[in-house]
């Protein structure tokens, strides 16, 4: 009896020991404990205000930076793409000045003249499908003389590929050639290969074609196209001789038209100046191989 009472006696310390106080209790307690809580608890909050803050603050930054970088990396792509272009229209220049510059001096080592504009060529060859364009045409660079007894024009045939054009943008190389005693009906021959380098774009046509596509066979007949309305009257053109001289000069494209006693060539690409004389010398080989034809 007196151990149950003496245990009951102190039951109440050892609860105190293990219950936790309530708010009043503890504020009526401990009223200095109270405070330093409170004042933890506003340090904790304003720590975590400025945490936020800060981590807001950097988040925005670094958005700014990322979008600052993304318009300085489209900026430099932009400017990149410029100094492209203006690279490519520079060597362009270069390479037309310097172009237009040798003319007369290849014209002087083939020891024919030289005249910078003159179209009375494209009177002569006016029956031509090469030079059949609506728009503009014009000769340009253009290189007069004999050789091989044969009347020799080479020049930069220009034209528009639009009828209302006013500038002649298109173009090429051309080798025309004039044989006395020569007279071959109306025939084109053209690889069927795209020329290397070449400012041509098929012109609008101021007559429709006219000549229908002769069949050829073998091998000749995969590299090249031919046209004319007198086939029977071009099997000696077509030989075994001239064929192989063909395949040996054709590439990378080559073009032929023939009409009475004149004869066109061209690669439908500019030539360089310094080339004009392995042009001139693979005109007059064709030309010397439809001369030695028995033309009907």
């Amino acid at each position: 009896m007196g151990l149950v009472s003496f245990f009951l006696a102190s039951s109440d310390p050892l609860l105190d020991l293990f219950s936790v106080p309530s708010e009043e209790t503890s504020r009526t307690k401990c009223p200095e404990s109270n405070i330093k809580c409170a004042d933890t608890v506003s340090k904790f909050d304003s720590t975590r205000a400025t945490l936020c803050h800060g981590i807001t603050g950097h988040g925005r930054h670094q958005r700014k930076e990322t979008h600052m970088l993304d318009t300085l990396l489209d900026l430099l792509k932009y400017i990149v793409g410029a100094l492209l272009a203006v690279g490519v229209i520079a060597l362009y220049m270069r390479r037309y000045i310097r172009r237009e510059r040798t003319w007369p001096v290849a014209a002087e080592s083939l020891r024919m003249q030289y005249t910078r504009f003159d179209d009375t060529p494209l009177d002569a060859f006016a029956g031509f499908k090469t030079f059949d364009a609506s728009g503009r045409r014009s000769l340009a660079n253009v290189v007069t003389g004999t050789h091989s007894n044969a009347r020799v024009w080479l020049a930069d045939y220009r034209y528009s590929d639009d009828m209302a054009g006013s500038s002649e943008y298109c173009g090429f190389t051309v080798c025309m050639l004039q044989r006395e005693r020569l007279k071959m009906p109306h025939f084109r021959l053209q690889s069927r290969s795209k020329p290397r380098w070449s400012m041509t774009q098929m012109p609008i046509l101021s007559r429709p074609e006219d000549d229908p596509e002769v069949p050829l066979d073998g091998e000749f007949a995969r590299m090249f196209m031919l046209q004319t309305r007198l086939a029977d009257n071009l099997r000696p053109f077509i030989g075994p001789e001239f064929r192989e001289r063909i395949a040996e000069i054709w590439k990378p494209h080559i073009e032929i038209e023939g009409l009475g006693d004149r004869l066109v060539v061209t690669r439908r690409s500019w030539i360089e100046p310094a080339d004009l004389r392995q042009l001139l010398d693979q005109a007059i080989s064709i030309l010397d191989e439809l001369s030695r034809a028995k033309w009907a």
